[in-house]
């Protein structure tokens, strides 16, 4: 689904990217696991063009967005959802109005109110989110906040799901709940999911391939039991700090 090859990136002189590869499989979550300044969120801005490489390419459902015009990105964007750390709601609408935001806006899909409501709701329902309509969002807990984030993100149905630090500050029981909801958008909806973390016990929960993104490079990939035996000295620094629960 998405097939990252060479892909160099730097501002001004200080490089960011040096030379990415990676696979993200149909149907698979792939977190991409690094430490800060590792160059994540950069390479993730780059599947859904909100960054151009200086080199390489980044292909996406069979498209190369770096040759897409300004159309061709919105349909790109148009099939891709996207989840922040700070969960990014819209703090003068309610819960409804938020996850309906992405349908009221799309100038291709005119929904009747009846119909939009059953989405916003079938949305919401696949996260255990019921009878919130009228909530805003400071009346959510953050664990709550997040899952909104996600019925938002999946209401227009997606194929790929991008999720950008999200349990960045989170407690651990509030943590666990953010994973079993990026477990259920897969099971459910077989998204594509790409998960950007620096959470060693997260990325082992909710993954089926993981990439160590070390100083602008993957330096290596794989299933995370493959991950848990790697003998890759950066990584084994970095899993070292993780003391499983």
């Amino acid at each position: 689904m998405i097939h990252v090859q060479g892909l160099e990136k730097s501002f001004g002189d200080r490089p960011i990217l040096l030379g990415v590869d990676l696979l993200c499989r149909t149907g698979e979550t792939t977190v991409i696991l690094g430490g800060s300044g590792a160059g994540k969120s950069v390479l993730m801005k780059h599947m859904v063009g909100l960054l151009t490489g200086d080199k390489g390419s980044v292909e996406v459902d069979g498209q190369q967005v770096g040759e897409l015009d300004a159309a061709g990105l919105r349909a790109l964007r148009d099939r891709v959802g996207m989840v922040f750390q700070q969960s990014a709601l819209f703090d003068s609408m309610t819960v409804f109005e938020n996850v309906a935001f992405p349908v009221t806006q799309a100038a291709r899909e005119k929904l009747s109110p009846s119909e939009l409501a059953e989405r916003v709701h079938e949305s919401l329902a696949l996260f255990d989110l019921h009878d919130v309509d009228d909530l805003t969002p400071a009346e959510l807990s953050g664990g709550m906040r997040k899952r909104v984030a996600l019925a938002r993100a999946i209401i227009r149905r997606p194929g790929i799901v991008l999720y950008d630090e999200l349990t960045t500050g989170l407690d651990p029981v509030t943590t666990r709940q953010v994973d079993s909801m990026i477990q259920t958008a897969r099971q459910k909806l077989g998204v594509t999911s790409v998960v950007i973390s620096h959470d060693i016990g997260s990325a082992f929960r909710v993954a089926d391939q993981i990439a160590f993104l070390h100083e602008g490079r993957i330096l290596a990939h794989g299933r995370p039991e493959e991950m848990r035996r790697s003998e890759q000295p950066e990584l084994k620094e970095f899993l070292s700090s993780w003391e499983p629960a």
